[in-house]
């Protein structure tokens, strides 16, 4: 499957304005050096995220799983390049700037 197979039959956008939902984007710290990243709130289907782990492993360079919690999935990714994901989100999921959520960034 790939990430364009999905493109016509699900409107992330769509579904987020009537739920009114948030992507929230979770960094924690996991020793000195290195940090887990989750985003939270895309989709609850499995088959989807995984496309979407697909494709930002590729485009970030890190490796991206899908995990669940509670029976809400979520993406799970190495390293904490937040700026990179949600150009991701932005550009190629067409979510819009305003229900992206950062949490847990040291400025």
């Amino acid at each position: 499957m790939d990430f364009n197979d999905f493109d016509n039959n699900f409107d992330l956008d769509a579904q987020l304005d009537a739920d009114n939902q948030y992507i929230d984007i979770y960094v924690k710290q996991r020793n000195a050096r290195k940090c887990i990243t989750t985003i939270e709130g895309l989709c609850n289907d499995k088959d989807i995220l995984k496309s979407y782990a697909k494709d930002l492993r590729k485009k970030i360079a890190c490796s991206c799983c899908v995990d669940c919690d509670n029976g809400n999935y979520f993406l799970k990714l190495s390293g904490k390049d937040v700026d990179a994901i949600k150009e991701y989100l932005i550009n190629t999921l067409n979510i819009d700037e305003d229900k992206i959520r950062i949490h847990g960034i040291e400025n």
